[in-house]
């Protein structure tokens, strides 16, 4: 995962099919937010008196209204040894500010998670002078309106990056201790210490995969049984079991629906699609026509799940949405193939990367929008960084 976020990492991770990386691209942020002015004056320094005595009026100096909190696009920058997190207008990308420097190992990008309401961020970042990206990574949570970072833990897994609890009451990441893997759990009460919840016996490998109510997910692969498992924890009583088996192979690209009802996710290395009913404890494979899948995203009211398919023999690349209904072809492609990444919050459109060529080599990356009804619209962004998600600020 050296050189999180550039394209030819990211070119590897998608022939490999490897897990957990995010898919780096080619964003535009223009400009920055400007600061607000200051009156002058403003330090409490006396006022002269005029002619006859009287104090003069304060000159008038234009001032900024601060813009309305709305809903806007987490961007990670990738930087050789500093990320840059920014806030960017969906609706004009050139209006964006720049809230979070995360200083790294050079080479190594940090994994951001933000908090369920929009207001903060959690991440996992290899420190700098670390080398061990499974051993020697930390965990921080970071307010976006400009408040001090706080470091939570440390001796985390880099590759796990980080997964809120629903509420926004504690944050979960992966530690390896020795042979054993762990999920580490920190409460955000002042004081709290990071608590071990050991993963099942002779887990290889674990993916933290999403939070509703007061329950986490994460899908567990054994080695020495060749499946991957879901496994659900309380956060109130602190209690994890085995829920149902996903796959006879490793689940990557996990998906947990708003209502928390279902999973979604892709098989690693047949790069089939599945979707798991949690409360019928069933698991379904989808029909991709046997093209590849890719990166599940569900609509906001959870009433389907978008899967892109890459382009496979004839087939060409195509955009799917799989509801209770049946599917349907949101888009079909003539060249490339699209990754979703995630729906607005109103459902409206689908924020996707786009790639120009097959799995094996994508091609030049860019951000589109696809409507609800297929309608395909460039993003004009650019520059080396990654779409984290949708946050909470002003600009």
């Amino acid at each position: 995962m050296r050189v999180a976020g550039a394209l030819p990492a990211l070119r590897a991770a998608l022939a490999r099919g490897a897990w957990g990386c995010a898919l780096a691209l080619f964003l535009l942020v223009a400009c920055k937010g400007e600061a607000p002015v200051t009156p002058p004056g403003g330090d409490g320094g006396s006022v002269t008196p005029g002619p006859g005595g009287n104090t003069p009026p304060p000159a008038l100096t234009p001032t900024r209204t601060p813009s309305p909190e709305t809903t806007l696009l987490l961007v990670k920058e990738f930087g050789a040894n500093a990320d840059t997190l920014r806030l960017v207008d969906p609706r004009d990308p050139s209006r964006s500010r720049a809230v979070l420097t995360i200083e790294h190992a050079e080479g190594w990008g940090a994994r951001v998670a933000i908090s369920p309401d929009g207001r903060r961020v959690a991440y996992a970042v290899l420190p700098r002078g670390a080398r061990d990206e499974r051993l020697q990574a930390e965990l921080w949570v970071a307010p976006l309106d400009g408040g001090a970072p706080v470091r939570q833990a440390t001796g985390i897994d880099l590759r796990g990056g980080a997964l809120w609890a629903a509420d926004g009451s504690a944050v979960f990441a992966r530690r390896n201790e020795g042979n054993a893997v762990q999920v580490l759990r920190v409460d955000q009460r002042a004081g709290s210490q990071p608590q071990a919840i050991p993963a099942g016996a002779g887990v290889a490998s674990l993916t933290l995969a999403g939070a509703h109510g007061r329950y986490i997910y994460w899908a567990e692969f054994s080695l020495e049984t060749g499946r991957s498992v879901l496994r659900v924890y309380d956060v109130q009583s602190g209690q994890a079991s085995a829920s149902l088996t996903l796959a006879q192979e490793p689940a990557r690209d996990l998906a947990l629906s708003p209502d928390g009802a279902r999973l979604a996710f892709v098989g690693a290395n047949t790069l089939k699609a599945f979707l798991a009913d949690l409360s019928g404890r069933t698991v379904s494979e989808l029909a991709t026509g046997g093209q590849p899948a890719l990166q599940p995203a569900w609509l906001p009211d959870a009433s389907a799940v978008a899967f892109g398919l890459a382009p496979q023999g004839s087939q060409p690349g195509r955009l799917v949405l799989f509801g209770t209904g049946g599917s349907r072809d949101l888009l079909s492609l003539s060249r490339g193939f699209l990754q979703p990444l995630t729906w607005a919050p109103d459902g409206s459109y689908l924020v996707c990367y786009y790639y120009t060529g097959t799995l094996a080599n994508p091609g030049t990356p860019a951000v589109v929008t696809v409507t609800a009804d297929g309608r395909q619209a460039s993003l004009p962004v650019a520059g080396e960084a990654e779409i984290v998600g949708w946050a909470r600020g002003r600009l």
